[in-house]
Protein backbone atom coordinates (compact mmCIF):
# COMPACT_ATOMS: atom_id res chain seq x y z
CA UNK A 1 0.00 0.00 0.00
CA UNK A 2 2.93 2.39 0.43
CA UNK A 3 4.69 1.61 -2.14
CA UNK A 4 1.70 2.34 -4.55
CA UNK A 5 1.21 5.62 -2.58
CA UNK A 6 4.36 6.90 -2.94
CA UNK A 7 4.32 5.70 -6.89
CA UNK A 8 1.29 8.28 -7.30
CA UNK A 9 2.57 11.19 -5.49
CA UNK A 10 6.08 10.71 -7.20
CA UNK A 11 3.56 10.62 -10.38
CA UNK A 12 1.31 13.70 -9.42
CA UNK A 13 4.58 16.00 -8.56
CA UNK A 14 6.69 14.90 -11.89
CA UNK A 15 2.96 15.97 -13.62
CA UNK A 16 2.71 19.21 -11.42
CA UNK A 17 6.33 20.37 -12.59
CA UNK A 18 5.39 20.50 -16.46
CA UNK A 19 1.14 22.02 -16.04
CA UNK A 20 2.98 25.71 -15.01
CA UNK A 21 5.51 25.59 -18.22
CA UNK A 22 2.97 24.58 -20.55
CA UNK A 23 0.35 27.15 -19.15
CA UNK A 24 3.19 30.08 -19.77
CA UNK A 25 4.48 28.99 -23.04
CA UNK A 26 1.26 30.74 -24.41
CA UNK A 27 1.62 34.18 -22.67
CA UNK A 28 3.54 36.36 -24.57
CA UNK A 29 6.39 38.68 -22.28
CA UNK A 30 5.71 41.94 -22.22
CA UNK A 31 8.62 44.57 -22.80
CA UNK A 32 8.79 47.89 -21.71
CA UNK A 33 10.78 50.28 -23.84
CA UNK A 34 11.67 53.65 -24.51
CA UNK A 35 12.64 55.55 -28.15
CA UNK A 36 16.57 55.70 -27.63
CA UNK A 37 17.98 54.61 -31.05
CA UNK A 38 19.92 52.63 -32.37
CA UNK A 39 18.49 50.78 -29.13
CA UNK A 40 14.82 51.24 -29.64
CA UNK A 41 13.14 52.87 -32.51
CA UNK A 42 9.76 54.16 -31.57
CA UNK A 43 9.28 56.37 -34.65
CA UNK A 44 7.26 53.58 -36.92
CA UNK A 45 4.53 51.47 -35.96
CA UNK A 46 6.63 48.63 -36.24
CA UNK A 47 9.19 49.15 -33.00
CA UNK A 48 13.08 48.25 -34.36
CA UNK A 49 16.47 48.82 -33.43
CA UNK A 50 18.95 46.61 -31.59
CA UNK A 51 17.53 45.97 -28.30
CA UNK A 52 14.40 44.99 -30.30
CA UNK A 53 16.18 42.95 -32.70
CA UNK A 54 17.86 41.31 -29.96
CA UNK A 55 14.86 40.53 -27.75
CA UNK A 56 12.52 39.21 -30.87
CA UNK A 57 15.77 36.56 -31.21
CA UNK A 58 15.75 35.73 -27.99
CA UNK A 59 12.02 35.04 -27.68
CA UNK A 60 11.91 32.87 -30.71
CA UNK A 61 15.13 30.81 -29.09
CA UNK A 62 12.55 30.13 -26.04
CA UNK A 63 9.51 29.95 -28.19
CA UNK A 64 7.93 32.54 -26.57
CA UNK A 65 6.19 35.46 -28.09
CA UNK A 66 7.67 39.33 -27.55
CA UNK A 67 5.45 42.02 -26.81
CA UNK A 68 6.74 45.41 -26.46
CA UNK A 69 4.69 48.76 -24.70
CA UNK A 70 6.84 51.72 -25.40
CA UNK A 71 7.25 54.24 -23.12
CA UNK A 72 7.40 58.03 -22.83
CA UNK A 73 10.24 58.15 -20.37
CA UNK A 74 12.66 56.45 -18.67
CA UNK A 75 11.21 56.57 -15.45
CA UNK A 76 7.59 55.06 -16.44
CA UNK A 77 9.20 52.09 -18.24
CA UNK A 78 11.22 51.22 -14.64
CA UNK A 79 8.25 51.77 -12.98
CA UNK A 80 6.36 49.48 -15.31
CA UNK A 81 9.27 46.73 -14.03
CA UNK A 82 8.69 47.63 -10.47
CA UNK A 83 4.66 47.45 -10.35
CA UNK A 84 4.81 43.87 -12.38
CA UNK A 85 2.76 45.46 -14.98
CA UNK A 86 5.28 44.07 -17.58
CA UNK A 87 7.54 41.46 -17.80
CA UNK A 88 11.28 43.18 -18.62
CA UNK A 89 12.52 46.60 -19.50
CA UNK A 90 15.23 46.61 -21.85
CA UNK A 91 16.82 50.15 -23.60
CA UNK A 92 20.16 51.42 -22.95
CA UNK A 93 19.31 51.59 -19.11
CA UNK A 94 22.36 52.69 -16.56
CA UNK A 95 23.30 49.95 -14.17
CA UNK A 96 23.15 52.48 -10.97
CA UNK A 97 23.69 51.08 -6.92
CA UNK A 98 19.95 52.40 -6.49
CA UNK A 99 18.48 50.52 -9.50
CA UNK A 100 20.20 47.17 -9.02
CA UNK A 101 18.68 47.35 -5.27
CA UNK A 102 15.17 47.27 -6.74
CA UNK A 103 15.81 45.73 -9.65
CA UNK A 104 17.68 42.73 -10.54
CA UNK A 105 19.42 43.45 -14.55
CA UNK A 106 21.54 41.46 -16.45
CA UNK A 107 24.77 41.18 -17.51
CA UNK A 108 25.13 44.62 -19.88
CA UNK A 109 25.22 43.95 -23.68
CA UNK A 110 26.95 47.44 -24.81
CA UNK A 111 29.63 48.98 -22.96
CA UNK A 112 30.32 52.61 -23.71
CA UNK A 113 32.63 55.62 -22.23
CA UNK A 114 33.84 58.61 -22.69
CA UNK A 115 34.50 59.08 -26.29
CA UNK A 116 36.36 62.02 -28.60
CA UNK A 117 35.46 62.02 -31.99
CA UNK A 118 37.48 63.92 -34.61
CA UNK A 119 36.69 64.78 -38.45
CA UNK A 120 38.22 61.92 -40.36
CA UNK A 121 41.44 61.78 -41.98
CA UNK A 122 40.25 62.88 -45.45
CA UNK A 123 38.77 66.50 -43.97
CA UNK A 124 42.11 68.22 -42.67
CA UNK A 125 41.57 67.99 -39.29
CA UNK A 126 44.10 66.20 -36.72
CA UNK A 127 44.25 65.83 -32.79
CA UNK A 128 45.98 69.19 -32.27
CA UNK A 129 42.18 70.79 -33.39
CA UNK A 130 41.16 69.91 -30.25
CA UNK A 131 43.32 71.84 -28.31
CA UNK A 132 42.50 75.67 -28.36
CA UNK A 133 43.35 78.99 -26.46
CA UNK A 134 41.51 78.35 -23.64
CA UNK A 135 42.56 74.79 -22.92
CA UNK A 136 46.52 76.33 -22.99
CA UNK A 137 45.30 78.76 -20.79
CA UNK A 138 44.00 76.16 -18.03
CA UNK A 139 47.02 74.22 -19.26
CA UNK A 140 49.57 76.77 -18.09
CA UNK A 141 47.69 78.13 -15.16
CA UNK A 142 47.62 74.19 -13.89
CA UNK A 143 51.86 74.40 -14.80
CA UNK A 144 52.06 78.14 -12.86
CA UNK A 145 49.84 76.31 -9.79
CA UNK A 146 52.55 73.27 -9.78
CA UNK A 147 55.62 75.62 -10.25
CA UNK A 148 55.10 78.25 -7.62
CA UNK A 149 53.53 75.16 -5.29
CA UNK A 150 56.68 73.33 -5.50
CA UNK A 151 58.26 76.54 -4.99
CA UNK A 152 56.81 77.01 -1.63
CA UNK A 153 57.36 73.80 -0.22
CA UNK A 154 60.67 74.30 -1.40
CA UNK A 155 61.03 77.08 0.74
CA UNK A 156 59.68 75.57 3.64
CA UNK A 157 60.84 72.42 3.65
CA UNK A 158 64.63 73.07 2.63
CA UNK A 159 65.40 72.63 6.60
CA UNK A 160 63.60 70.13 7.29
CA UNK A 161 63.39 67.06 4.77
CA UNK A 162 66.98 66.19 3.23
CA UNK A 163 65.19 65.96 0.02
CA UNK A 164 64.66 69.06 -0.55
CA UNK A 165 67.62 70.60 0.93
CA UNK A 166 69.60 71.58 -2.18
CA UNK A 167 69.97 74.95 -3.49
CA UNK A 168 66.99 76.50 -5.54
CA UNK A 169 67.97 75.73 -9.14
CA UNK A 170 68.78 72.06 -8.53
CA UNK A 171 65.33 71.61 -6.11
CA UNK A 172 63.26 73.01 -8.73
CA UNK A 173 62.37 70.08 -10.52
CA UNK A 174 62.03 67.91 -7.58
CA UNK A 175 59.66 70.45 -5.66
CA UNK A 176 57.56 70.51 -8.80
CA UNK A 177 57.32 66.93 -9.17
Amino acid sequence: MMRIRSIILSALMLFSTFVPESAQANDPLVMATVHRPPFAFADTPELRGFSVDLMRAIGEDIRRKIVFEPQDFFSQMLTKVKTGDVDWAIANISITTERERKMDFTQPIFVSGIKIMIPNEGSGASIFSLFTWDIALVVLRGLALLFFGGLLMWLFERRVQPYFDKPAREALFPSFW
